[in-house]
């Protein structure tokens, strides 16, 4: 299967994860997403994905890596920090999560001008073309907030 292809049915995959998803269906996501990282492992809205159904049926850990291998492949996802926070903040690790917010705060990702939702056309296609990219400014003042709150659990 050439590399198009192996994109193309990924997203196929990810949409049918998506519909899964919003089904509430989190076990049948998870597969569908897996498949999609297995044929489009540098995509990492795909991983990003799969964090959200590890989030969702409570495998903490599983979610966390997922976001980390999502942000070697895209620094500047905004959500992969947040979801990253609130999967140490369900393991109970406020510590953990307020150290992660702290650090992303006081350093940007790769790109110092934005985080975003998606940066990448396939990532636009999951996000919408809308959610393409946050300002810096406002992506640090979402991450404050989630910092204040996993602060005050600690």
């Amino acid at each position: 299967m050439g590399a198009a292809a192996a994109v193309q049915q990924a997203e196929a995959l990810k949409n049918a994860g998506n519909s899964k998803f919003e089904q509430r269906i989190f076990g049948e996501a998870l597969t569908l997403y897996s498949k999609a990282v297995t044929l489009a492992p540098g995509v990492a809205t795909y991983r990003l994905n799969r964090a959200a159904a590890h989030l969702m049926l409570g495998q903490m850990k599983q979610c966390i890596d997922d976001c980390k291998e999502a942000l070697r492949i895209d620094p500047g996802l905004l959500k992969a920090h947040k979801r990253i926070a609130k999967a140490y903040i369900e393991m109970g690790e406020y510590d953990a999560a307020v150290q992660h917010l702290t650090s992303v705060i006081a350093a940007p990702a790769a790109n110092p001008s934005t985080y975003t939702a998606a940066s990448t056309p396939a990532a636009a296609a999951v996000h919408g073309e809308g959610a393409a990219a946050v300002p810096n400014q406002d992506a640090v003042a979402v991450l404050k907030e989630d910092l204040d709150f996993a602060t005050r659990l600690r």
